[in-house]
């Protein structure tokens, strides 16, 4: 999967990021932007009754790569 982001590909297919993939989203997608990807399900599903945990990466694994990819640190 990084070698796929680092050509500019990615780790979706037609169907999106599942769970066997999520902790590698900070491969392609910065801090910020999962943070928009957040607050748009937020106001859409405010209860978080769809798909709860299934669609953000978990933080441990986020910070790891984010760290490993020198960018900013923390959700």
């Amino acid at each position: 999967m990084q070698v796929c982001a680092e050509a500019g590909g990615s780790l979706s297919g037609e169907h999106g990021i599942g769970m066997e993939k999520k902790d590698l989203m900070p491969l392609i997608f910065s801090r910020q932007d999962v943070a928009q990807m957040q607050r748009i399900k937020e106001a859409f599903d405010p209860g978080g009754l769809c798909n709860p945990g299934k669609i953000f990466p978990t933080a441990g694994r986020c910070l790891e790569l984010f760290a490993r990819r020198g960018r900013a640190v923390g959700w």
